[in-house]
């Protein structure tokens, strides 16, 4: 699709102790896209000002969502014998909490 397309993200945290997990919509112009990720969820990659947390996986040879996969290449820095194709997608939400402007 091209021209401008509209973006919605929501994030919504439950303040209910019950609800144990964060519901993360996307809304792009005709598709919208349902994310969750747990309260207590620990980042995969953590900085002093970002962190990094897996979300859902598609495409994994272990067939589960709700976890992480290594990608099923080779590493960049060796040879490949022949092409691979693979439909893959890893989604991450990642936090950054700099300030705007510093």
């Amino acid at each position: 699709m091209k021209g401008k397309q509209c973006h919605q993200l929501t994030v919504r945290c439950d303040v209910d102790k019950r609800v144990e997990t964060v519901s993360i919509t996307w809304k792009v112009t005709g598709d919208t896209k349902t994310l969750s990720i747990p309260k207590m969820a620990t980042a995969v990659t953590a900085e002093d000002y970002y962190h990094r947390f897996f979300v859902v996986s598609e495409g994994c040879p272990h067939g589960k969502a709700d976890r992480d996969c290594d990608l099923p290449w080779e590493a960049f820095d060796e040879p490949r014998v022949a092409a691979s194709k693979v439909e893959l997608a890893r989604r991450f939400l990642v936090y950054d909490n700099r300030i705007v402007g510093k």
